[in-house]
């Protein structure tokens, strides 16, 4: 299993990507690219190391989490998972780039599915383990 942390301008938040070397079966956690820049970088990253992007984790739903969910989506076609229990955030995330002084870069599509402490994540032939930790 390969790692790699990319740090985005908008907030500190470090995006993952998590794949499989034999397979190539990738996981982007916490796609924060609002802007087109990175959304570019990671695509190139993936490009370049030709990665199959099978999941699209938010390990969290605040906004910084979850800019580039859209671009993960139309780019990747994976739709983003997460604990359903943060899912009351995404129709309030215009409002709270509003509180940040910054318009939002587009909507956050609905989530894909959900991610419960416990569950097993398959990428290729490796496994993530889910764990919840409320509280942020």
């Amino acid at each position: 299993m390969k790692i790699k942390t990319f740090e985005f301008n908008m907030f500190p938040v470090n995006c993952y990507v998590v794949w499989d070397e034999e397979t190539l079966q990738a996981a982007v956690i916490d796609a924060g690219c609002y802007y087109q820049e990175e959304q570019q970088t990671l695509k190139k990253f993936i490009a370049e190391n030709g990665l199959t992007v099978t999941h699209l984790l938010n390990t969290h739903l605040h906004l910084d989490h979850i800019f580039g969910n859209a671009f993960m989506l139309r780019e990747f076609g994976v739709s983003a998972e997460a604990g359903k229990e943060d899912e009351f955030l995404l129709p309030r995330t215009a409002e709270y780039c509003r509180m940040f002084g910054f318009p939002l870069n587009e909507e956050p599509p609905a989530l894909g599915g959900y991610v419960h402490d416990g569950d097993l994540i398959k990428i290729g032939n490796i496994e993530l383990k889910a764990l919840a930790v409320p509280g942020h």
